[in-house]
């Protein structure tokens, strides 16, 4: 380990160790020296200095390890041994020991134990950072595998209440005095649009993006997914727009883009709040590029990374809802393609996305 090294040169001294508590034991875990010292070996922690620098939460200092009773000298004859200094990883719950050792008689200084305790504290914070880096980590996969078994298990009993509703609605059909189911297909058709999103986010977040490339013309694409979006929009009074060149063909995924032009225009329409969107598709420089903008609140410029993230906003789930994935889907589904989606946008001035894809066709390909 680097830390047994860089101990020995900063104070000079003929060796070093690196100990790690593991219970009411101690690990000499590693070590540098100029002879053998405990490499692998464990201890009682009461039975050694380190355990008297683990225990007391501090830093000993030994000029003479055979004039000390704290040191058990059977252990140390066997070695070069004959002075040492320890200081314990970590103030409150010390996590380890770093020893310094030398041949000869010596009392560490101030300053080299001084030296030797901001190399533990550093080397605290750094094994403190990996835990918590693996628990982050872990934490993040039991979520994603939560969410994707909460998908599965909604879709079976969604799909059947779904049939359930449409043989309803086909045998009142024409009746008078009974109830307008319109609103329960639109609730279900919402619930089936999450749990859909949930599956998704769960493959692409577990898998990755799987792309089956083909001659794709972008433009038509844009147009199918404004139409589907204008059904949407409908309810809020929001008019979206188009503005597309006859064609534009490259070789991608038409239902990967498909998918992340409609998150994009949905998101203008939910952050627009029955302002105009525009839908814009551009040939430029061998790029295809599609950009989204809405008359919304914007995003101010510390935000417009973060909203990229899975599961994050750019509003408060009070006043916006969703999921917070779409963006995030969007965003790998363009770099699946070696492309990018960025945003422009100041507050009070809407927003604006932009999709870049590369590797565009001719048009006669």
């Amino acid at each position: 380990m680097e830390e047994v090294r860089t101990a020995r040169q900063l104070v000079d001294a003929d060796g070093a160790t690196f100990i790690l508590r593991e219970g009411e034991m101690v690990h000499y875990a590693d070590e540098d020296a100029i002879a053998p010292l405990w490499k692998g070996r464990r201890f009682p922690v009461g039975t050694g200095v380190s355990g008297v620098a683990i225990l007391e939460r501090t830093s000993v200092v030994i000029e003479d390890v055979y004039a000390d009773r704290r040191v058990p000298h059977a252990c140390y004859r066997e070695t070069f041994v004959r002075s040492l200094a320890m200081v314990p990883i970590g103030r409150e719950a010390p996590l380890g020991a770093i020893g310094a050792y030398w041949a000869h008689r010596h009392r560490a200084t101030p300053r080299e134990v001084a030296a030797l305790e901001a190399l533990a504290d550093a080397t605290a914070a750094a094994v403190a950072n990996a835990d918590l880096r693996v628990r982050m980590e872990r934490a993040i996969a039991l979520r994603d595998e939560f969410l994707a078994l909460a998908a599965h298990e909604l879709n079976t009993p969604l799909a059947a209440v779904r049939l359930r509703a449409d043989a309803l609605a086909r045998g009142i059909r024409g009746a008078h005095g009974l109830p307008d189911l319109g609103p329960l297909h639109a609730a279900l058709g919402r619930l089936t649009d999450t749990v859909t999103g949930l599956l998704d986010f769960s493959r692409a977040s577990q898998d990755g993006i799987a792309l089956d490339r083909a001659p794709v013309d972008l433009a038509v694409l844009a147009r199918e997914a404004v139409e589907a979006a204008r059904s949407r929009a409908r309810a809020s009074g929001t008019v979206v727009a188009l503005d597309a060149p006859a064609s534009v063909v490259g070789d991608w995924d038409a239902r990967q883009l498909a998918r992340a032009v409609a998150h994009l225009v949905d998101n203008a329409v939910k952050f627009g709040r029955g302002s105009p969107v525009d839908v814009t598709v551009r040939d430029a420089a061998g790029e295809g590029r599609i950009s989204v903008r809405d008359r919304g609140p914007g995003v101010p410029g510390e935000e417009r990374e973060r909203i990229f993230g899975k599961f994050e906003r750019a509003a408060s789930p009070e006043h916006v809802g969703g999921l917070g994935i779409g963006l995030w889907m969007a965003r790998a589904i363009a770099e699946a393609h070696g492309g990018t989606l960025s945003v422009e946008a100041a507050p009070g001035e809407g927003a604006i996305f932009t999709l870049t894809l590369p590797e565009r066709l001719p048009l006669d390909a």
